[in-house]
Order: C-alpha cells, then sequence, then structure tokens
C-alpha cells in the first residue's frame, strides 16, 4: 500500500493521509521491439452509450489494424446514426448493432448479478453484455480484440505496440496520457479535486495515481484467456483482468491514450453505483500479492476489506468538510461531499457474507462457465453467424450486407 500525506495550506487539514494503489507493480511493461508485422487485430471493438459524435480514433485504429469496426449501440448511441457517421469510409468494413432494451441470451446468462440483485446493488449497465458479446465476436473471427470505449482516444502506434506485446502478454493496456483527464472512480477523483480545491495557491503535495489497465483501452488475446466481464458492477474490467494479473499476464503499452473529460460528481448516484465494485476489486487485488486465496471466501477478510473502505470514505469526507470554509469553490466541495455521503450509505448495505457470496459466484461458478462455453463455440464461425446466434441481426447494419 502506498501512503502519500496531504499537507494543505489550512493547519486543520494537516496530517490527513489518502491511500492509494494502482497495482501497476503487478502489470509488465512494454519492452518488445517491433521488428516485424505483428498478427493483426481480428476485431476492433467499441462499447458506444453517447450520442453518436465522432470515430475518428476508432477509425483510424480500424484503418491501421486492417479490421472490422464494430460498435454495439445502447442508450444514447443509436445503430443508424453511426452508421451515417461511418459512411464515409469505404474502406472500412463496420457494423453498428443496437443493444435491445433488456437484452438477454443464453451464452451471456450467468448468475453472480443475482447475488446483488437480492442485495439491492445491483447497477444499470450493459457495459459487461457489450464486452462479452465483442468477446463473442472476436473469438467468431480470431483471436485478437481491440476495445476502445467511445470517450477513449488511443495514439495510432498503440496497433502496432499491442499487436506485438500479444504474442507474449494475454492482456495489453495502454498508458493514459499523465497530463489528461485521469480515468478513475468518483472517490479517487474526489481526493484529487480536494488537494486542488484545498490548495489552490501551493504546489501539490500528492503525486498523481498511476492509472490500471482500463477495459475501455484494452487488447485481448483470446486464444490465452478467456475470463468474461462480469454483468452490472462496476470495476468489471479490474474483475475480467483478475485472473491474468494474478498469472503477471499483463502488459502495459507504451502508446499514449485519452480519456474525454466528464463531471464524476454531475450526480451522487455515480459514486453509490460505483461503491460495491470498488469494494470487490479492492478486495481481489489486495490478495494477489499473496499465494493463497482462501481469504476470499472467509468473511473476516471481507470486514477488514469494508472497514477499511470505511474509514477511506470517512477520511476523505472530513478533509471536504475542513476544506469547504476556504475553498475557491464551495460548490464543487459540496458535489463531492454529497458523492462521498452515496458512496458510504452504500458501504454500509455491504456486508461480508454479500462479498463472500458474490465472489463464490462470480469467481467461482460463472468464471469457469463462461469458460467452457466460450471454449465450445467453434472457430472463426463468422461474425455474420455471430450475430445470428446471439439474435441481434435484425438489429445490425453494416456496410458488407446494409442491414442484416
Amino acid at each position: 500500500m502506498v501512503n502519500r500525506s496531504v499537507q494543505p495550506a489550512g493547519p486543520a487539514l494537516a496530517g490527513v493521509v489518502f491511500e492509494y494503489d494502482s497495482y501497476l507493480d503487478l502489470v509488465a511493461k512494454g519492452d518488445i521491439p517491433i521488428t516485424a508485422s505483428p498478427v493483426p487485430f481480428d476485431i476492433i471493438v467499441v462499447p458506444a452509450g453517447r450520442p453518436v459524435t465522432s470515430f475518428a480514433s476508432a477509425v483510424r485504429l480500424a484503418q491501421e489494424a486492417d479490421a472490422p469496426l464494430v460498435v454495439l449501440c445502447s442508450k444514447h448511441a443509436k445503430a443508424t446514426d453511426v452508421a451515417k457517421e461511418l459512411a464515409a469510409y469505404d474502406k472500412l468494413v463496420w457494423y453498428a448493432v443496437d443493444l435491445p432494451s433488456e437484452y438477454t441470451h443464453p451464452l451471456l446468462s450467468l448468475t453472480a448479478s443475482s447475488v446483488i440483485a437480492q442485495a439491492g446493488l445491483l447497477i444499470d449497465s450493459d457495459i459487461s453484455i457489450k464486452r462479452n458479446i465483442g468477446l463473442l465476436l472476436g473469438k467468431a473471427l480470431g483471436d485478437r480484440v481491440l476495445f476502445l470505449d467511445d470517450d477513449i482516444s488511443l495514439q495510432l502506434s498503440g496497433v502496432s505496440e499491442a499487436a506485438a506485446l500479444l504474442s507474449r502478454y494475454s492482456i495489453v493496456g495502454f498508458d493514459p496520457d499523465p497530463a489528461g483527464f485521469p480515468d478513475n472512480s468518483v472517490v479517487v477523483h474526489a481526493s484529487r479535486a480536494l488537494e486542488k480545491l484545498c490548495m489552490p495557491h501551493g504546489p501539490a503535495r500528492i503525486s498523481p495515481m498511476k492509472q490500471h489497465v482500463s477495459g475501455g483501452r484494452m487488447a485481448v488475446n483470446l486464444r490465452s484467456f478467456t475470463s468474461h466481464f462480469p454483468e452490472c458492477v462496476y470495476d468489471e474490467d479490474w474483475l475480467y483482468m483478475y485472473d491474468a494479473l494474478e498469472r503477471r499476464d499483463i502488459v502495459m503499452a507504451r502508446a499514449t491514450s485519452w480519456q474525454a473529460v466528464y463531471d464524476p460528481f454531475a450526480t451522487s448516484e455515480r459514486a453509490a453505483h460505483e461503491e460495491f465494485g470498488n469494494t470487490i476489486s479492492k478486495g481481489l487485488y489486495d490478495n494477489l500479492r499473496v499465494s493463497d486465496r482462501s481469504p476470499l471466501v472467509s468473511e473476516q477478510y471481507w470486514r477488514d476489506i469494508l472497514d477499511g473502505r470505511k474509514k477511506r470514505l470517512h477520511t476523505v469526507y472530513e478533509t471536504a468538510e475542513m476544506c469547504l470554509a476556504h475553498a475557491d469553490e464551495p460548490a464543487t466541495v459540496r458535489r463531492i461531499m454529497s458523492s462521498l455521503q452515496a458512496a458510504a450509505h452504500v458501504n454500509r448495505l455491504i456486508t461480508p457474507d454479500l462479498c463472500v457470496a458474490y465472489y463464490r459466484a462470480w469467481h467461482l461458478v460463472d468464471t469457469p462457465e463462461w469458460s467452457a462455453r466460450f471454449t465450445a463455440l467453434p472457430d472463426a464461425m463468422g461474425i455474420q453467424q455471430m450475430l445470428n446466434r446471439l439474435e441481434l441481426s435484425h438489429y445490425t447494419v453494416s456496410n458488407v450486407t446494409g442491414r442484416l
């Protein structure tokens, strides 16, 4: 654990400690020289939920990789709008798929989400379903998938670099621009923001938190890794990567990526939705530094994780309270406090036995079940055949065959 002390301008804030852990010591650093043409990507997958503005970065990457671009749409993103945006790229093979509301399929149906649903902690998110569909479409075309969220841009050199690194590692992540907008949870954003708001005129006294590999900018080799993204839980990408990280099978490429700016405190609901996933991923990743997994089925282990999380939320909230009196932007501090209160409320709802039950359902039941289903699927059956099998052909527009 890395401890960094905040020493704000006001004496009331002296000695406050924020605990950060990026777990990057468990991730390799890309060092493979690109001396020959690497094995190309089979597909680039963009889970989209925002109104279509531009897919310029994804298009450039798909053209560089000479791979089909698949945009999986829901919420504010529509396949017809994506089709209009991509129509100008006549040399690019693309598919735009509308994910129906409440979409389910036997290939994608697993059990862990029912555990948190019973606890009332299920979040409204379809990002995992989209990424799991991306994995299935990747297997239908080959074994190399590049995921890129609709609010992420990636340096073009990342395509060849990631393709080369996949010859040695199962998962490749991309370094976020250290000067850009960070891709972190609300609670970490709160810690960052409070440092600036409490010390607006002095030098930073917290080193920027490193950012872990993210599912929003990630390349995967399906031949060597067959995990899945658990549904309706935050940090689903950290759970997806868990087994690969345990065997030190993840590498961070040197290519830079950029996260689009957003307001993490726009609604306190975001922090509430993140809290259970933050707790589970914290417990899982802390355990990776030891060789014994038995604590993960121990209620005492999760009780300690929950207590630590409660203390952290309390510390950051107290800092916000003390900062409020002299902050240049008190309205922002109040929104931060509202978000932290929402997270703390969910923290009180999470029990050690719930964490154990979720771990058992996700890792001991769903993970081997997904692997068995995935492995049993025919290799390279073709994207249209897979869309048919997933009952999504009717919702798909493509420049290959028009509407499937």
